[in-house]
């Protein structure tokens, strides 16, 4: 893939999180057997994902993603 097609595809990808919800976008991008380890120690699938994410809402609530 070329650097140029992957910054299109990661601005795509980032265009659908700004129109749906940051877990259920990472959710729909992840294996159904995801196994997610955060800083702090936790591991888990698809629901941390929405418990972690909810936290990054909440401790960033203008959180932006930018492709540069």
């Amino acid at each position: 893939m070329t650097p140029e097609r992957f910054q299109a595809l990661l601005g795509e990808w980032l265009a659908k999180v700004e129109r749906m919800d940051l877990a259920e976008f990472l959710i729909s991008v992840s294996h159904p057997d995801v196994v997610v380890r955060t800083p702090n120690g936790q591991v888990g699938g698809t629901q941390l994902i929405r418990d972690y994410t909810g936290h990054l809402r909440t401790a960033f609530p203008d959180l932006e993603m930018v492709v540069d």
